[in-house]
């Protein structure tokens, strides 16, 4: 039929274009790690306008050619979805993927240590945080009733898992702080002292409030308390964390004249460093409960 022949024609005329400019396209089309299926289509459009593909290239067969050439998908369930993105670098790096999955995000907790060359800690999780919209919320009086009754439950994990090669990567959807102590690097992160208030209030990720405090010992140098205390302002906790943090912060090797501000904030309420345990032990100082 005339119109399949007209179709075969544009399609070998796509081709010989797509074939004499291809180290061009090649260059542009890897200049970005990770693309969504929309990124492909704007990829696509930037080919046209500078004139290396013609104005009629269907999608499809842009598609097909960028097979060709090394384009791969990549696929991980993660949440209720599954959600694929595409890549034309030969290796795709995990960091660069997990990146790809959620605008506005960062890496947060211990994946930032690991990124900046502080520890190896957990390092099989790669932690990205996404920060909620901010929101007025009425502050209800805390008791020292309801404290105990919700640190005497399980805690609660995200949903949002995905498992993709031999890291299984972890979303959270922490307070909204405009990003406060998220740094630039490769890729945003948290600052060393931002992680450590993350890995604190999300003790649930890791084994215990002990293995935190023993991957902070190493790192007590490069901690800034004043910072840390700002942090904690910044998020604007209704439970007292500044107790919580400064009794972690007398652990990791600061002494009690350098927490004087945390002591300043210790609060009548009694707290605990780990949820749902048999056994406490119990700081007066700072009026925590310990494991």
């Amino acid at each position: 039929h005339d119109s399949i022949k007209i179709k075969y024609i544009k399609e070998a005329a796509e081709i010989d274009k797509f074939t004499k400019n291809i180290n061009q396209i090649t260059e542009i089309a890897r200049s970005q790690h990770i693309y969504s299926m929309a990124e492909l289509r704007a990829l696509l459009q930037t080919l046209k306008d500078k004139g290396l593909i013609s104005q009629s290239c269907t999608f499809d067969l842009f598609y097909k050619r960028s097979l060709e050439i090394g384009l791969t998908e990549h696929t991980i369930f993660i949440g209720t979805k599954d959600v694929s993105k595409f890549s034309f670098d030969k290796e795709i790096n995990i960091y660069h993927f997990a990146y790809s999955l959620k605008k506005n995000s960062f890496f947060s907790m211990s994946t930032s240590l690991n990124l900046q060359g502080y520890s190896n800690y957990r390092d099989n999780f790669i932690f990205i945080s996404s920060e909620l919209t901010k929101k007025n919320i009425n502050s209800t009086k805390l008791t020292q009733e309801s404290i105990d009754e919700a640190f005497s439950k399980p805690y609660r994990r995200t949903h949002f898992i995905g498992k993709y090669m031999d890291k299984n990567i972890v979303y959270l959807t922490p307070k909204y702080t405009k990003n406060y102590a998220v740094t630039q690097k490769t890729w945003p992160m948290s600052s060393i002292n931002r992680a450590l208030v993350e890995m604190i209030i999300n003790v649930q990720y890791f084994r215990n409030s002990l293995e935190i405090i023993q991957t902070f010992m190493p790192l007590k140098i490069k901690i800034d308390t004043k910072e840390v205390f700002n942090i904690i302002n910044e998020f604007d906790l209704i439970y007292p964390y500044f107790q919580c943090i400064g009794y972690y912060l007398e652990k990791i090797g600061f002494t009690k004249s350098e927490l004087l501000k945390f002591k300043s904030k210790v609060s009548e309420l009694k707290f605990y460093t780990d949820k749902n345990k048999d056994k406490y032990k119990f700081d007066n100082y700072w009026n925590m409960f310990y494991i």
